[in-house]
């Protein structure tokens, strides 16, 4: 067991990250800085690479209105954009 049980996570090598993603400061440590993605390419990530498991999520950010430019991201990385709103 580790010192800190820190473990790598399993899936990591499923991540993908969207051309065109921000990462915003969170934390800033001595020696190590923790960022977080920006919302929609999260979004956008999750859309293309794992739609079956987030169908309902992107379906309602797209309604939400939230994120005016997640169709169109989806869709210039390759999303199926059909899937989630069904035209």
């Amino acid at each position: 067991m580790p010192k800190y049980n820190l473990r790598l996570d399993s899936d990591s090598h499923y991540i993908w990250i969207p051309p065109g993603s921000t990462f915003e400061l969170f934390w800033k440590f001595k020696y190590v800085k923790i960022k977080l993605l920006d919302p929609e390419s999260a979004l956008v990530s999750k859309a293309v690479k794992a739609k079956d498991k987030n169908k309902v999520l992107i379906l309602d950010a797209i309604a939400s209105e939230c994120f005016p430019n997640l169709a169109r991201r989806i869709q210039d990385n390759g999303g199926d954009l059909k899937y989630f709103i069904g035209e």
